[in-house]
């Protein structure tokens, strides 16, 4: 993968004429002189696409009626689309570009603020046997929505990312139209129990869920978790302090007891309870025991768990989860002796732990090599 690259466009041009069979490529963000589409025409091959666009027009020689027409066998196309800063009409052509191509997509995701509803439309109805879509950011009006619904039958995985916060009301009948919808990633959206309701009734099918820059009260994600029983994976950023914690681990088990993957981001404390020792202590040994029920959990990944080296990480707590293959753990201030060695001896069928570079001292990291060197570890990217 070439995305945030300094690749030049000679460089990229001489290593695409030595791999003319190459079935996937990511150009994301690579400042090319030249159209992506012609850079990446002598691949005929590809089959997964990504590249940004800004900026630049196609010469005059490459058919913009028939842009696509040199991979028959492309199915997943990413599109990330900059408004124009300098040659005017560089986005009116790649739009149109957009409106003529014949494709036979599986997997579209767009990232473009600047296109008319009509052209991301478009595109949507011409590939109705679409599995994955993503809209990052775009403006797309509920007319738009209305016209593409008849071709979101065979979705399994929507991904849906606002710039200013909208109520989930707005894209409950989307979901109702996609029956065989799977995976749902929510970025920028207003959620209320009644919508979590109405979501779970009409999204059977829901494994997984990504929560991402929304709002909700700990009682209403707690609501979803009781009535989405078949989760498999879970990922939520942003929880607030002592109380989320005590609302989704203090009571009940889960109803979604399959739950394999866990992922959560930023849990933020006041200052009175970082301040307080025994709160955080309470809050971390009620999340730990409450994770411990999650008897199936196959992967745990805890960002920015707390950020205080006044306590441990309290992961003895957790029992020992004989399912557990990944841990990722960051954000809890410098690795404590006791919470390495733990790890080390109850964790049996750990395969990957992730952790941030700067809190686990070079002795530490030694210290687990020896002990664990079936367990690969790797520095988190967070």
């Amino acid at each position: 993968m070439l995305c945030d690259s300094q690749v030049t466009l000679d460089q990229l041009s001489a290593l695409l004429a030595k791999v003319s069979q190459l079935k996937e490529i990511d150009i994301q963000r690579c400042h090319l002189r030249k159209h992506p589409l012609e850079v990446l025409a002598p691949c005929r091959n590809i089959e997964s696409m990504a590249f940004s666009h800004r900026n630049v027009l196609l010469s005059p020689e490459f058919d913009p009626n028939n842009a696509f027409s040199h991979w028959k066998r492309l199915k997943r196309l990413i599109i990330t689309a900059y408004q124009d800063t300098g040659i005017g009409n560089s986005a009116q052509q790649f739009e149109q570009v957009i409106n003529k191509s014949q494709l036979d997509l599986e997997s579209l995701e767009l990232c473009a603020p600047y296109w008319k509803t009509k052209t991301i439309a478009g595109l949507i109805m011409r590939n109705s046997n679409l599995k994955r879509l993503a809209l990052k950011n775009c403006i797309f009006s509920e007319q738009g929505w209305t016209q593409v619904l008849p071709s979101l039958a065979n979705l399994q995985s929507i991904a849906l990312h606002n710039k200013y916060k909208r109520s989930l009301d707005d894209r409950l009948k989307t979901f109702r139209a996609c029956p065989m919808v799977q995976h749902i990633e929510l970025n920028g959206f207003l959620i209320y129990s009644q919508q979590l309701k109405t979501l779970a009734q009409d999204v059977a099918a829901l494994s997984s869920l990504t929560l991402t820059n929304c709002s909700y009260t700990p009682d209403d994600l707690r609501h979803i978790l009781d009535l989405c029983k078949g989760l498999v994976r879970l990922q939520v950023h942003e929880l607030k302090g002592y109380g989320a914690i005590v609302t989704l681990f203090k009571e009940d088990p889960w109803a979604c007891g399959k739950l394999q993957e866990l992922v959560f981001s930023d849990i933020i404390w006041t200052a009175y309870e970082t301040k307080s020792g025994f709160l955080l202590k309470e809050a971390l040994e009620t999340m730990w025991t409450g994770l411990r029920k999650l008897t199936q959990l196959r992967a745990l990944t805890l960002r920015h768990v707390h950020r205080t080296d006044a306590i441990g990480l309290g992961i003895h707590w957790f029992g020992a989860p004989s399912s557990l293959e990944k841990l990722c753990l960051t954000g809890h201030g410098s690795w404590k002796k006791w919470d390495i060695a733990w790890i080390a001896e109850h964790l049996p069928r750990l395969d990957i732990l992730e952790y941030d570079s700067k809190e686990m001292y070079t002795a530490q990291w030694s210290w687990l090599q020896k002990h664990r060197p079936d367990v690969q570890l790797n520095i988190a990217q967070c």
